[in-house]
């Protein structure tokens, strides 16, 4: 059985009352400044703090995703949002990280500031992680696998490249691999391999109970969507013209899935 949010957060952090100032509790009519927040009425747009909240920009983000805006999180890069998993999830001295080497280096930054062991997988001669190796990783406990967090960062990378006639290697293939875990599926992983080819007993982990927390930018996204659009013109009277997306402002709104 899946773990709650509470389950898996350290319990003071579960615990811990959020920041709060007067930005947060004033529900009054809007403001033109905060004093008490070192404002001040001079050298407009810039004498004012940004929205630490994002609320306009999650309030758009969500009619685009079609979820609430309390359900999204934004982050000042990658960076912060590693940062935020170690400090919610990770107990200092108890709690251990794998991961795959090379790869981002804030990764095991964010770990040796929160105290967290951390436990580098290298990646093969053919530049591939393996699953045994993980598991050997995490001790081989198979129960505790299960009930693991795994944060992916820059998924959008993980997707068919466009107009390229170069090998797909972390491409369609992958991609759908990677969304069978991601919506829950058991995986066969040998235990104990030293080599490609070995002849080693098989274990069974069920990625159902893993939470999978994923991070991406998706550049290019309008771009994209524009493109989709543009196919769809035409030639005559009534038609829509092949510009007519290049200012639009909610072409966001757009998105569909492939």
């Amino acid at each position: 059985m899946v773990k709650t949010l509470q389950e898996l957060t350290r319990p003071n952090i579960w615990r811990l009352k959020p920041y709060s100032s007067a930005r947060d509790e004033y529900n009054g009519a809007a403001a033109s400044v905060f004093l008490d927040a070192n404002e001040n009425p001079y050298n407009m747009p810039h004498n004012r703090y940004p929205d630490p909240m994002q609320r306009e920009l999650k309030t758009e983000l969500s009619k685009i995703k079609k979820v609430s805006p309390d359900s999204i999180f934004l982050g000042n890069g990658s960076d912060e949002a590693i940062d935020l998993v170690f400090r919610a999830f990770c107990e200092p001295r108890v709690d251990n990280v794998v991961a795959i080497d090379p790869t981002y280096g804030m990764y095991q930054v964010c770990a040796d500031v929160n105290d967290v062991e951390y436990r580098k997988v290298l990646l093969d001669e053919d530049f591939q992680f393996s699953a045994d190796k993980l598991l050997a990783a995490a001790d081989n406990d198979v129960e505790k696998a299960e009930q693991g967090i795994i944060f992916i960062d820059e998924i959008d990378k993980i997707a068919k490249k466009r107009n390229s006639s170069q090998r797909d290697v972390s491409g369609e293939s992958v991609q759908q691999g990677m969304l069978k875990l991601l919506e829950g599926s058991q995986v066969e992983v040998p235990v104990g391999a030293n080599s490609k080819n070995a002849m080693v007993p098989l274990t069974t982990v069920n990625t159902r109970n893993i939470l999978f927390i994923c991070g991406g930018a998706f550049p290019d996204l309008d771009n994209i969507i524009k493109e989709r659009l543009k196919k769809q013109a035409s030639i005559g009277f009534g038609v829509e013209l092949k510009d007519k997306y290049d200012q639009d402002k909610k072409i966001l709104e757009k998105v569909t899935l492939e």
